[in-house]
């Protein structure tokens, strides 16, 4: 399973190479990552910050990213050891791989649970979104993963390392996504804390020390890194990053039917457009009709992403194979209704409960294999074929790619294929910059009124001064600020996002005050 959670991308690393970021989410993930691997939490706010603003970065009363640490630790982690940010990617979704193997022998047979494992390789692990993102959904995943796969083993019989692994897996989801993470974790704590309630009762110390210590000391740990996070990011350790950056700049709520936000801060027009664009699903969802719709939406979104057609029925026979453990159905009700009064409709959002839908698929599946009519397997040749239907579904895709067909958009939040993107006009300039000696400053014209705004141009590393390539909001007079700032910088203008080329500018006559 490792050779194949590996190899099949590496098999692909001459034709699709790291993809290149293209949402606001993943520039800020990306300076999440900088900043862990220079070795601190939060940067400290440049002088010149307005002309660094940019969606979903703090810079008062730090430069930080607005996401819990868990989403840019793993590209740290990449960024540290080899280099790049991707390969933490790779590596997080090698582990949830390994993860889903070990997770599913806890409730199905071995062989299903290779099957699956190997379903999960093909379905997400190759041209996959999160794999090909800097979202982090692969940590995500695995958290919840691990939460899975060690509640049976420990309901079993309990041990350090089935401990370990529960307190490893609350820990993730507590860094990366606490609120979806905990409505997932909610009934499996239930009975894990009924189980030692049980176990004090009967004065096995033991038993209970193996069950719940392992756990609270690294959901502890996770506790105490969060505070350390929060006090860095946003200057209070009891507020998060993600809730300092919405109030700060945001208009829209998180949640459906919260009350719109008013920013403490005067947004910059650059940023204006993109947060007031926020707001389509919450006013859409605040009537019934509309929270019908939207609702269909996103549970159409889940199982595009997660089942795809031809794991669908496998899955709509798990789920009603759950009902012999009711867990499983629990565990996605209550992550289900938090996902469903939320206002944006982001797939990755239920990562933690990717164990479940892949326990639920296999359950169908061995169902269908030992369905009999009339004393004949009827249901065997459509269990063994759906799975190569997934393949061939998955290789056609794959193969147009290859054979030169044009890339769609990423939407790593939507799709388990193809979300793959190595070159973008902000990457095309940087190889233009790059072939130019020196250091350079990169002003950018935004265009408010183009409908594509969402596309990320101003973006920059954690050390903004360090960097060889600076990039700037142009701010108009104010701009000779940045001029006296770097004096030995080459100048350079880029108006529309779809200009593939810089511009060089004329500092002198850009500094020269208008005649009126």
């Amino acid at each position: 399973m490792l050779a194949l959670a590996v190899g099949l991308r590496a098999l692909l690393l001459p034709v699709f190479g790291p993809p290149a970021p293209y949402y606001p989410d993943e520039f800020s993930m990306l300076l999440q990552a900088d900043t862990f691997a220079l070795g601190r939490l939060a940067n400290p706010t440049h002088p010149l910050f307005v002309f660094f603003e940019t969606v979903y970065v703090a810079h008062l009363p730090s430069y930080s990213s607005m996401y819990f640490p868990g989403r840019g630790a793993p590209l740290a982690l990449g960024q540290v050891l080899f280099g790049h940010p991707w390969a933490g990617a790779w590596l997080s979704m090698v582990l949830l791989a390994l993860g889903t193997l070990w997770m599913l022998r806890a409730w199905v047979s071995s062989g299903m649970a290779l099957l699956g494992s190997i379903i999960f390789v093909v379905r997400h692990g190759v041209l996959g979104g999160w794999l090909n993102s800097y979202y982090g959904g692969g940590l995500i995943a695995l958290g919840g993963v691990l939460v899975m796969g060690a509640f049976p083993r420990l309901m079993n019989a309990p041990r350090w390392r089935d401990g370990v692994a529960l307190g490893a897996g609350l820990a993730i989801l507590m860094i990366s996504r606490p609120f979806e993470g905990l409505l997932f974790s909610l009934p499996f704590l239930a009975i894990v804390g009924w189980r030692l309630l049980g176990t004090l009762r009967r004065r096995a110390f033991a038993s209970a020390l193996r069950l719940a210590g392992p756990t609270v000391a690294l959901t502890g740990a996770g506790a105490i890194l969060m505070l350390a996070y929060n006090t860095a990011a946003s200057g209070d350790p009891l507020v998060d990053p993600y809730t300092h950056n919405r109030l700060s700049y945001a208009y829209t709520p998180a949640f459906l039917f919260a009350d719109p936000i008013e920013p403490t801060k005067v947004v910059p027009a650059q940023l204006d457009t993109y947060y007031r664009s926020e707001g389509f699903n919450n006013g859409l969802g605040r009537d019934f009709s509309g929270f019908v719709w939207l609702t269909v939406e996103k549970v159409q979104g889940v199982l595009r992403f997660y089942m795809g057609p031809a794991l669908l029925l496998p899955f709509l026979i798990g789920l009603v194979l759950a009902w012999r453990r009711p867990i499983l159905l629990l565990s996605l009700a209550t992550i289900g209704t938090g996902f469903l009064t939320v206002t944006f409709n982001y797939t990755q959002y239920l990562a933690p409960a990717t164990g479940v839908f892949m326990l639920l698929i296999m359950m169908g599946l061995s169902w269908m294999r030992d369905w009999r009519w009339r004393e004949r397997p009827s249901g065997l040749a459509l269990a063994r074929l759906l799975p190569v239907i997934v393949m061939v579904l998955l290789s056609v895709p794959y193969l147009a790619l290859l054979a030169g067909a044009p890339r769609p958009l990423p939407e790593p939040f939507m799709r388990p294929c193809c979300s793959v993107l190595d070159q973008t006009a902000r990457t095309q300039i940087i190889d233009q910059l790059e072939a130019s000696p020196g250091r350079h400053l990169v002003l950018y014209r935004a265009d408010l009124d183009d409908p594509r705004f969402y596309r990320t141009m101003v973006a920059n590393a954690a050390d903004i001064d360090g960097a060889d390539i600076v990039w700037a909001h142009d701010l108009g007079a104010a701009n000779r600020r940045l001029f006296a700032y770097y004096p030995d910088r080459k100048i350079w203008v880029v108006e529309g996002f779809d200009a593939p080329r810089a511009v060089p500018l004329d500092v002198a006559a850009a500094a020269r005050p208008e005649r009126r």
